[in-house]
């Protein structure tokens, strides 16, 4: 009898083992735990279904549990579906067999799934008008991605869950005729956080790439979004940069951009409202061309912009070189010439734009930077210099019109000759000038050698003209011209012309001029000169007059009608047409 109690024993132990060992490696198929695990979907939302095919229940001795697992699952809700590859649900054994909660934790993993069929689902499961609007956005995509949650089954709730995945392919409007395309990426949730990784989308004619991007849960429908995104240079239009800002321009063309950037930026969604946006960048071009409208002399080459945008405020600081119009056909290198700007621009106010442009010595016609400060160009003589400049410049911009224009200028140019139709006494070389230049006003204060009345005088570099303009009137402006010269060989046949001397008061004949004059006069739009003035205190090497004196002749029988004065010394008053002379010698 004792046997036959040992051999039963032993076989019910061995099948007793057997079974678990078979239930913890293979486990057994089953529909017992189907109408349990759909009674767990209707109690988080009754609208739930879901289609089970075979379960399997595996039991882990070590922990305790027995393992609910199936696969190819359907949830359904309405007329959406979500397709499921696998799920695992995770029980306490002690706790399923006593009735009560007993889930420990619970894994999904989806197959592939089109993004509109999920936000179907999640709008029947819970539906919410301003949610509906953005999902509404999202035109196509497919997603795929595992869920792991952890469950408090003493309180009974959520602990804690993780929820990882990628998206294909997708599609999502902005707000009018654009859009997002082709959007990849990999995600995983954590609770209230949001890891987005390896994003790649096209915006337009942009691949932009984005190695991580975070997303917080700060309250239930407010969201804080941080991250970065960058694009490998490509060719943009710039005003897709100032679209996105929401700020018109005009001053620059709608010629495409070949440019690189990497760009920081944050933002709230508030009620699925944009909030709070801030967008740090460093982009850099290898062009950038002006407008017309703004005078396109030069265009921009290997610049960095340096950008910020915060509270519907764009700032940004450009550093760059520049070349001159391939129009103008100049001898330049580029890398000698330095752009900086400094822009400022707030939504529904004038652009703010200060800077300094600068470059060294170039082979121009001067004419140009006349006609880009809208002055006569002919003032001018025809002919090239080389010209060296720095500029420090001040305006805004409103309605793609300038406004508040400043300009202060340091200008040096070998030489310069003006016209002939204005004057060709002076010609200069070895010129500084200070230029302020505005809406109303223009200040000039030239310092330069010059050779008087031929401009191959050797001599030249004994002589220093001081030149000060200024224009406050738009039709009127006034000159003041400080003159000292030494050992100026001029012809007095050239003087006459611009003096009343009698034909024959002056004989013909070259002296030797020191010179130090004041001449002030005005000069009007239509370059005609009015109000000359001139105080000059002369002196020269010798002077023949012409002079007939029946008084001289009186007491020198053999007076020829000419005097010969040594070493005179002329001061000169020439103001309303009338001469004054005082002559010693």
């Amino acid at each position: 009898m004792r046997k036959i109690i040992l051999t039963i024993t032993s076989a019910i132990l061995t099948i007793l083992l057997v079974s678990i060992i078979y239930l913890s490696i293979y486990g057994i198929k089953t529909d017992n735990f189907n109408t349990f695990i759909n009674n767990k979907v209707k109690d988080y939302n009754s609208n739930l279904t879901l289609n089970l095919d075979d379960v399997f229940i595996k039991l882990n001795l070590t922990r305790a549990s027995l393992n609910i697992n199936t696969e190819n699952a359907i949830l359904l809700a309405d007329n959406s579906s979500l397709k499921i590859l696998n799920i695992d649900i995770n029980l306490n054994a002690f706790k399923f067999i006593k009735k009560e909660n007993s889930i420990k934790n619970i894994k999904i993993e989806t197959s592939e799934n089109s993004i509109k069929n999920i936000t179907s689902l999640l709008n029947s499961i819970d539906y919410d008008f301003s949610r509906f609007i953005l999902y509404s956005q999202i035109k196509k995509g497919l997603i795929k991605f595992k869920l792991v949650t952890e469950f408090n089954f003493i309180e009974d709730k959520i602990d804690s869950f993780t929820i990882s995945g990628n998206i294909k392919d997708a599609k999502f409007n902005l707000v009018g005729n654009s859009s997002l395309d082709n959007i990849n990426f990999n995600f995983k949730t954590k609770d209230k956080l949001t890891k987005i990784s390896n994003l790649n989308f096209r915006y337009k004619d942009l691949n932009l790439l984005s190695k991580n991007i975070e997303i917080i849960n700060e309250q239930s429908g407010n969201y804080y979004i941080n991250g970065d995104i960058e694009n490998d240079k490509a060719m943009i239009n710039p005003n897709i940069i100032f679209n996105f800002a929401n700020i018109k321009q005009d001053f620059l063309s709608k010629v495409d951009i070949p440019l690189k950037s990497k760009n920081l930026f944050s933002f709230s969604l508030k009620k699925y409202k944009l909030k709070n946006l801030k967008i740090d960048s460093v982009i850099n071009f290898d062009e950038v061309y002006f407008s017309n409208e703004f005078k396109n002399l030069i265009f921009l080459k290997e610049g960095t912009i340096n950008s910020n945008y915060e509270n519907n405020q764009f700032n940004a600081d450009l550093v760059s070189n520049f070349a001159f119009s391939d129009n103008l056909k100049l001898n330049n290198d580029y890398r000698n010439n330095n752009l900086e700007i400094n822009l400022k621009a707030k939504k529904n106010q004038n652009i703010k734009i200060n800077g300094n442009i600068r470059n060294k010595k170039t082979f121009a016609d001067p004419k140009i930077f006349l006609n880009l400060f809208e002055l006569d160009p002919n003032l001018l003589s025809e002919g090239n210099v080389n010209i060296e400049t720095d500029n420090k410049f001040t305006f805004e911009v409103q309605n793609s019109k300038l406004k508040n224009f400043l300009l202060n200028s340091t200008i040096d140019l070998d030489k310069l000759q003006f016209n002939k139709k204005i004057q060709d006494i002076f010609y200069l070389k070895n010129i500084k000038t200070k230029l302020t230049f505005g809406d109303k006003l223009l200040k000039l204060d030239l310092k330069s050698n010059y050779s008087l009345l031929d401009e191959n005088n050797s001599e030249s570099d004994d002589n220093i003209i001081n030149l000060k303009l200024n224009k406050s009137d738009p039709k009127i402006s006034n000159v003041e011209i400080l003159l000292k010269g030494k050992n100026n060989k001029i012809n007095t046949k050239k003087l006459k012309k611009y003096f009343n001397f009698q034909e024959d008061f002056v004989r013909g004949q070259n002296i030797k001029l020191d010179t130090n004059s004041l001449i002030n006069f005005s000069i009007d739009d239509k370059l005609n000169i009015e109000k000359l003035a001139i105080r000059s205190d002369l002196n020269l090497d010798n002077l023949n007059i012409n002079y007939k004196s029946n008084l001289i002749k009186k007491y020198l029988e053999n007076y020829e009608n000419k005097i010969v004065i040594k070493k005179p010394n002329i001061l000169l008053d020439y103001s309303n047409d009338i001469i004054n002379l005082k002559l010693d010698g």
